[in-house]
């Protein structure tokens, strides 16, 4: 019993807090509705409705985002606040800022989450949508 509390206990510690930051990060997948398949999961400590703050070396901020789902290697995640779309691409090398969700209740992402079924998400046609570079 004191095995599973203690395994529980640091399973739940390694979630993306507040100033953690995860690099590099690269986008494996963009699909429609601003949700982009990333190269880092649960093994690099992020969790579902992890909240982070997307930024690249050269370009700074690109966006900030929410998960959606995680698997060991990869993770789904819904962008928002994005000012320009040319920032998401393939080409680059982001880096995962863990970021205070109290903009975001708890309510309105479980309620996001309940609408989608990430089983049925269709890519995005990069060269109508969203650039491969600039």
């Amino acid at each position: 019993m004191i095995y599973f509390l203690i395994v529980t206990t640091q399973l739940m510690a390694h979630a993306l807090d507040l100033g953690d930051k995860i690099s590099p990060a690269k986008i494996l997948s963009v699909y429609k509705d601003n949700i982009v398949k990333m190269n880092r999961g649960s093994e690099d400590g992020i969790r579902k409705f992890d909240h982070i703050k997307l930024t690249e070396g050269n370009l700074g901020y690109v966006s900030r985002g929410f998960c959606l789902k995680v698997e060991s290697e990869a993770s789904w995640w819904k962008i928002y606040r994005l000012p320009d779309a040319s920032l998401i691409s393939k080409d680059y090398s982001y880096t995962l800022n863990g970021h205070s969700d109290a903009e975001l209740s708890q309510e309105r992402m479980k309620n996001y989450f309940s609408s989608k079924d990430l089983t049925t998400l269709e890519e995005a046609d990069a060269t109508k949508d969203l650039p491969d570079s600039i």
